[in-house]
């Protein structure tokens, strides 16, 4: 009988390790990286780039301010942690999250608010994009640009080619302008800057890009009040499973606002996020 049994859970082990094999055949393809990311091997690192290929069960690190985007199958991962990061972890994490693709959802609202629109109010993604409350950014909102930004340099940022470019969906080259004007710019100019460049390179399709854009903004005061760079930075936070750092944004964003309700595309990025977290 304990020869029967002994036998069985061997067979059981086998099958379960040939289950768990293949999980682990699963390949993952590094596509981008701006900065450093390193793979696990034995004690020690081995440097990444891209075009290399993982398996979903390594471990990888990646260094202070840098972003990287991977893909397995059809799951895109955008990792700005950080730090040692479980693939598999993260795998499951994006693959079961119901804040998948939530730039798509925001991007157009996002770009609403920035060059404005000729048919009025619009549904996103399923999202509402009627204003009630916070500021906005862009050509046609000079009035309601952020408390701490100077008029003067708000209008000579405006001014810049990018918005004309972002009305024609010219994203790669409003992206460029936006940038060589951040180049010249300081302070909260350039921070601004930076946010138009980021939104463009998310629009054009890189998020990887725009994510690492927008983690170069320390000082983000001039912008918390604005909805368009909060949805911006908050929904690739949440691309890149950062779901608590998202709604911590989201807080203090409404928090700004001085009592006034935010924009109900935040509210509904922050009851996502927290979904998110429950799961």
């Amino acid at each position: 009988m304990l020869r029967v049994r002994a036998t069985v859970t061997a067979i059981l082990f086998g099958i379960l390790l040939t289950v768990g094999s293949g999980v682990a055949a699963e390949d993952v393809l590094v596509d981008y990286i701006n900065g450093d990311l390193a793979l696990r091997s034995g004690s020690g690192w081995i440097d990444l780039a891209p075009g290399t290929t993982v398996t979903s069960t390594s471990i990888v690190r990646l260094g202070e301010f840098s972003v990287a985007e991977l893909s397995a199958a059809d799951t895109k991962i955008l990792l700005s942690q950080q730090g040692p990061i479980d693939l598999s972890t993260v795998l499951a994490l994006v693959r079961k999250s119901p804040a998948r693709n939530v730039f798509t959802k925001v991007g157009t609202t996002i770009s609403e608010l920035l060059v404005g629109s000729e048919s009025g109010p619009a549904t996103s993604g399923g999202l509402r994009s009627e204003r009630d409350g916070g500021t906005v950014s862009g050509v046609r909102s000079f009035s309601k640009s952020a408390p701490g930004l100077d008029s003067l340099n708000f209008l000579e940022a405006s001014d810049t080619p990018g918005f004309d470019l972002l009305a024609a969906r010219k994203y790669k080259e409003a992206g460029d302008q936006f940038l060589t004007a951040a180049g010249n710019a300081e302070g909260t100019e350039r921070a601004r800057l930076t946010y138009f460049a980021a939104y463009a390179r998310a629009a054009d399709g890189n998020e990887a890009d725009a994510l690492r854009l927008m983690l170069q903004i320390r000082d983000d005061e001039s912008l918390i009040g604005d909805a368009g760079y909060v949805l911006l930075k908050g929904s690739l936070l949440m691309e890149s499973t950062r779901f608590l750092d998202a709604i911590q944004l989201f807080a203090r964003y409404t928090a700004s606002l001085d009592g006034k309700p935010p924009v109900p595309e935040v509210r509904a990025l922050a009851e996502l996020s927290q979904k998110a977290l429950d799961k």
